[in-house]
């Protein structure tokens, strides 16, 4: 289940930053749903980025938990 929302991002630079909203499935990590994203950079980095998001002081998810994902243009 995912949905878009845009926000502002205190990195960006006054502008519109979009985010997709998703719950957790039973099993999913923070490293297969980074798995999962384009990105072509470092895993760990993303990883970082989806626990800032979302306020994460661990990588544990729960099912069931609303996170959200950053999107690339």
């Amino acid at each position: 289940l995912l949905s878009m929302v845009t926000g502002a991002s205190a990195d960006s630079e006054a502008s519109n930053v979009k985010y997709e909203k998703m719950i957790v499935a039973p099993g999913q990590t923070l490293w297969s749903i980074a798995a999962n994203l384009e990105f072509d950079g470092d895993r760990r980095e993303l990883v970082d980025e989806i626990m800032s998001l979302n306020n994460l002081s661990n990588p544990e998810l729960s099912a069931g938990q609303k996170i959200y994902l950053p999107t690339r243009p």
